[in-house]
């Protein structure tokens, strides 16, 4: 019995103490968690514009110019860099992704993998 009551008030003092410190520190972390939020970018629709990968229309006949631009690679990439964008790009649209941006039926269908790599399409 006597146990029991010996550590039901160190707990209390723990919480105690630990409330203390908390009450300390809250000013300061208040001014810092301020401070962060203001350097923090904002999630706008320019941040969405600046975005690495093509959004841009389609053109009738694809060139390797669009096909390097869909893929986000240069143009002048090697095989390995094409195939590497097009299995990332497959991936995250596959039809049973939630993450799928873009008609996966629509990307299969483009021609761009042998514009890319230099085979005839």
């Amino acid at each position: 019995m006597s146990t029991s009551i010996i550590l039901a008030g160190l707990g209390l003092a723990a919480v105690g103490y630990g409330g203390r410190m908390l009450m300390r520190q809250m000013p300061n972390a208040a001014s810092k968690m301020q401070e962060v939020l203001k350097n923090m970018p904002k999630f706008d629709a320019e941040m969405m514009a600046n975005s690495k990968y093509y959004r841009g229309g389609f053109e009738p006949k694809m060139s390797k110019r669009e096909a390097s631009l869909i893929l986000g690679v240069s143009p002048s990439a090697s095989k390995t860099k094409v195939k590497d964008a097009h299995k990332k790009i497959m991936l995250l649209n596959h039809p049973r992704s939630k993450l799928a941006t873009i008609r996966p039926f629509f990307v299969e269908s483009v021609t761009f993998l042998p514009l890319l790599i230099g085979q005839n399409a």
